[in-house]
């Protein structure tokens, strides 16, 4: 059966995602793929969710692909607020544990694999959240904030009032997405400024 809503909501999510995506491709690589990952998953949404008897191939790439996301899409936006403080150390950490975790979750039981994927998400996104927070960062900080809410709190099973959580889940990471992006989208202001002396 076709979920309709779902599969619009799954729209937005795939535009705001790949919109930032475009925004940051020449300012934050890290951003970029972030978003674009993101953006992956959701297009993927729309066909399973929009069409009426999906494919077992098209909803385990659905899945393959929010699992990505989750993983190495959100230590990836990360990845890309560090460096965007000169934090390459961090960066490069929660790249390398995404990575680590893609390779070898073929290799890990169900429940150990489940269990990593929530501590190298939960890792990325709890860690953006606090970065933002000491880097005043008010953007970064709601975008980071959005993302532990929807996962922790509104989650994506059942309804609330009537509406699909899952949808209400899709619309708070729009907003989340727009958030995050425009924290990456700020330029530093100089350190510095030096009126030029004219007469010595």
């Amino acid at each position: 059966m076709a979920q309709l809503s779902t599969s619009l909501s799954d729209g937005f999510l795939a535009l705001s995602a790949l919109h930032a995506c475009s925004r940051l491709i020449y300012k934050s690589v890290c951003g970029a793929l972030g978003f674009a990952l993101v953006g992956a998953a959701a297009v993927c949404g729309i066909f399973r969710f929009g069409i009426k008897s999906p494919s077992s191939r098209l909803v385990s790439q659905h899945k393959y692909m929010s699992w990505i996301a989750s993983v190495l899409g959100m230590s990836l936006l990360a990845a890309a607020y560090y460096r965007q403080e000169n934090m390459a150390i961090f960066a490069n950490g929660h790249v390398a544990l995404a990575l680590a975790l893609v390779i070898l979750q073929r290799y890990l039981a169900e429940s150990v694999c489940s269990m990593a994927t929530e501590i190298v998400s939960g890792l990325a996104v709890i860690s953006m959240f606090i970065l933002n927070i000491f880097q005043f960062n008010a953007y970064g900080f709601i975008g980071a904030g959005l993302y532990i809410f929807s996962g922790l709190v509104v989650k994506t099973e059942g309804e609330i009032y009537c509406i699909p959580r899952v949808d209400i889940f899709h619309y708070l990471l729009v907003i989340a997405n727009i958030s995050l992006m425009l924290g990456l989208s700020e330029t530093s202001a100089p350190i510095y400024y030096k009126p030029s002396v004219i007469g010595g």
